[in-house]
């Protein structure tokens, strides 16, 4: 039998906040452990109660019954699960998940920096300035670098979109003659 915690406070759908705490009140007392030694039954109105005296998980049970009372449910699932059984066009769940997943950024970002011959020639490790986060950021330069290498720092671009990874920072290397 599905359990209906209408049924179990004996009051209406329609029962206001004020007339289900009454209800379960009065029901608690006659039902309570120490009175009647019925712990199931004190245990079932505590259920109920828990329920319908929670105006979200309340109108969760009016919408979708006892299958709202499962820890997993999901209610945007099952509206969804609805509205294609009733033959509504909404896209497929895959492909508003799809839609929510986190995108990484296509912008990544250039910067450039400037060395002399000699940095060029032995390599090192230089300072710069993030142009993301204006923060310092340092740079190793390999030994015999060309003038406009690129040198690439993983994830040190802008942060993704949707909470995605962020992209990588272009170093672009410009030799002083």
């Amino acid at each position: 039998m599905p359990f209906d915690p209408y049924q179990v406070l004996g009051v209406p759908r329609t029962a206001t906040a004020e007339e289900l705490r009454s209800a379960y009140r009065m029901l608690a007392r006659t039902h309570h452990p120490d009175v009647s030694g019925e712990s199931d039954r004190f245990k079932e109105l505590s259920q109920a109660y828990a329920i319908l005296g929670d105006p979200q998980r309340r109108a969760l049970f009016d919408e979708f019954g006892e299958a709202s009372l499962s820890v997993q449910f999901d209610p945007d699932e099952a509206r969804r699960a609805r509205a294609h059984q009733a033959g509504a066009t909404e896209p497929p769940a895959d492909a508003a998940s799809e839609r929510r997943r986190p995108r990484r950024t296509t912008l990544d970002v250039v910067a450039q920096v400037e060395i002399d011959a000699e940095r060029a020639r032995t390599g090192g490790e230089i300072r710069i300035l993030s142009p993301v986060t204006r923060g310092s950021l340092t740079v190793t330069i390999p030994a015999g670098v060309q003038d406009g290498a690129r040198l690439r720092l993983i994830g040190r671009g802008q942060a993704g979109l949707g909470g995605g990874r962020p992209g990588d920072l272009y170093v672009v290397v410009r030799i002083r003659s």
